[in-house]
Order: C-alpha cells, then structure tokens, then sequence
C-alpha cells in the first residue's frame, strides 16, 4: 500500500459507526466531499502539510503558475467532462475550474487528449483571495460556448 497517496476522505467511511453509514448515506457522502474540498491542491489541508513547498519556487511545478485556458468545445450543464486547448499546468488530480460564473471539480486530466475529467458541476469553492472578505462562493451548473476562459482556481494560492 502506498501511504503517500492515502488521504482523510478515503477513510471516513471506515471511521463511522455503521448505522451511520447504513441509514445516512448521504451524510457520509457529504463528509467525504467536505474533507475533499479541504485536499485539493491550493487547498487549506495541502498548504498547511506542504508549507515549505510553496514558499521555495524550486519545488513548483514549472508550469503550475498557468492561470487560463479555453475551453475547445462547448458543453452543457450535465456534461462531466471537459475539452480544453491546453491542460498544461493544472493540477492533474482534484483541481477547482471556473468557466464563466462556473466554478467545476475535476478528479483527474486527461493530458493526451486536453480534458478536464469525471466534473461535479455548480461546486462550491473560493474564487479569489483577498485581505478582507474572502468568500465561499456557490454556483450552478450552466452551459458554456467554445472558446470560453476556463481559468485555474486550484494555484489561487500562488498567484
């Protein structure tokens, strides 16, 4: 078992009583997206466990700083994945996209072919940084045209 790979949200099933996890399903679910919200790259619990990496710039990916891309072609408000112009430089798993007013999840890239993969839509998340009044910000699944600015929320902390 490789236990660098191993995060919270992999064990919160494990770690409830079993009649919460037979008669609320959806109560595990929602523990398990929380902790999810909290690994993404940029997010609260991988800067506190990699602080010393995001201060020294040798450690960052080279092209970690990409702030946008374009979306390649359009999609609907059910489609879960994504095709884009360029995928370089976004995180390859659990990143935090914005399409228009759209804030989307992705679990995983598909780099050969540019798309953002397996998106929950409408996400919640935090859009931008600022010294006083940073907010979480909910949105809703919409549809997008090609050539749309799909910037990248999961480096919010860098930028």
């Amino acid at each position: 078992m490789n236990f660098d790979n191993l995060k919270i949200s992999d064990f919160i099933e494990a770690q409830l009583p079993n009649f919460i996890a037979e008669e609320y399903p959806k109560f595990v679910n929602f523990f398990q997206e929380y902790y999810k919200s909290l690994e993404i790259p940029g997010g609260i619990l991988d800067i506190s466990n990699n602080f010393t990496d995001y201060i020294d710039t040798v450690n960052l990916y080279p092209n970690y700083l990409v702030a946008n891309t374009t979306l390649a072609s359009g999609i609907t408000s059910s489609g879960t994945t994504i095709s884009a112009t360029s995928v370089e430089g976004f995180a390859e798993n659990n990143g935090i996209i914005l399409i228009d007013s759209e804030i989307i999840f992705y679990q995983s890239l598909d780099k050969q072919n540019k798309k953002f993969l397996n998106c929950t839509r409408g996400y919640s998340a935090v859009k931008e940084y600022k010294d006083i009044g940073t907010k979480l910000i909910s949105t809703t699944a919409a549809s997008h045209n090609s050539g749309a600015t799909i910037k990248n929320l999961s480096n919010l902390f860098s930028n």
